[in-house]
This record gives structure tokens, C-alpha cells and sequence, in this order.
């Protein structure tokens, strides 16, 4: 969909979505090294726009409030810490 691949993926857990429900289950990995292998395609005409960050880039973005998001604000937290070691 995005137009990359990557060889390393590194589990991050797996998380209950809505759990107060008990709706479905998100699982997450971080992929690393990875390189642009075609143009993106989204097929299902989700509007999206690709953008490549520095991580210092990623952490300024994280602490201003720039994911708007919880879930990808959290996500992002967590591939951070995984990469902190």
C-alpha cells in the first residue's frame, strides 16, 4: 500500500482494540530498514499522504501533539521505546 518493504520486523505485542467490548485484537510490528520498492497504491481510495521523518522528527511530531490520533500516537510511543532498547 505504501510502496515499501521491509526484511527486519520486530513484534511489539498484540493489543485489545476496544476492550470494554471486546472487539478485535491489533497486532504490531516495527519494520526496519526499509526501501522504496514501488509508487504507493491505494486501492481502497483512502486519501493518504507519505511522509519520510527523521525519528528526532517523529519525537518533535509526538510531543507537540501532532498525531491526532491516540492509536497512532501510542504506536508510535511504543516503536520509539523498542528502538530506545
Amino acid at each position: 500500500e505504501t510502496g515499501f518493504e521491509a526484511e527486519e520486523w520486530t513484534p511489539m505485542g498484540s493489543y485489545r482494540v476496544d476492550a470494554s467490548r471486546g472487539a478485535g485484537i491489533a497486532h504490531f510490528f516495527l519494520a526496519r530498514q526499509a526501501h522504496r520498492v514501488g509508487e504507493p497504491d491505494s486501492d481502497d481510495l483512502e486519501e493518504q499522504e507519505l511522509l519520510l521523518l527523521t525519528r528526532e522528527e517523529v519525537q518533535a511530531a509526538l510531543v507537540s501533539g501532532d498525531f491526532k490520533v491516540l492509536p497512532w500516537a501510542t504506536i508510535v510511543s511504543l516503536a520509539l521505546a523498542v528502538l530506545e532498547g
